[in-house]
């Protein structure tokens, strides 16, 4: 069920948080893909996460990689700036995968500890609360997966709609590349 954003939303932070703990010790990733009106990447920009931190446009910037989920607060996040994303994307997804492309065919999501993504409107790129669009409990809804699409935005002319998924892939990020187009090495 897709639900409508405020007009006046400007800015969407993405977060993820986790604990590292006896029962996983598994780095997390948080990342996103920008998909065009066929759902493909237009090209390796487009996929936001550790390795590239900023979409072209600026309109998506990733906050840093916590490869241990410890600390208070935010693990890893993505600021959207709902303004700035091209006219030609038409979806964003987010997705939470197994950092280790080894752990993330022996490992599922469900292992680890405390896994929450969350997704709220904020004021500014600085605000930390704002307005909770929704919480997803990625350990308990991803039993045998190492990834996942959990969020998504799309627009549809000038207005942006958000939908809560639960698209589980077993092969982690490289599967989700595959999925949406982009060709890794």
């Amino acid at each position: 069920m897709k639900n409508r954003i405020r007009n006046d939303a400007k800015y969407i932070r993405a977060a993820l948080t986790w604990d590292s703990g006896e029962k996983s010790d598994c780095d997390l990733d948080l990342s996103a893909f920008l998909l065009n009106a066929g759902g493909k990447v237009r090209g390796d920009s487009d996929l936001i996460f550790y390795n590239n931190a900023f979409s072209p446009e600026g309109a998506l910037v990733y906050g840093g990689d916590n490869r241990s989920g410890s600390g208070e607060g935010m693990d890893e996040t993505i600021l959207v700036s709902l303004d700035l994303i091209p006219k030609e994307v038409s979806r964003v997804v987010f997705c939470v995968t197994i950092a280790d492309d080894d752990q993330a065919q022996s490992q599922p999501l469900a292992n680890t500890v405390n896994a929450k993504f969350t997704a709220n409107i904020v004021s500014d790129p600085y605000d930390k609360d704002g307005e909770g669009l929704c919480e997803v409990n990625v350990s308990l809804d991803n039993f045998n997966n190492s990834g996942a699409v959990v969020f998504e935005l799309s627009r549809s002319g000038d207005v942006w709609t958000y939908n809560v998924t639960s698209d589980n892939v077993k092969g982690g990020l490289s599967e989700l590349c595959h999925k949406f187009a982009l060709e890794i090495e």
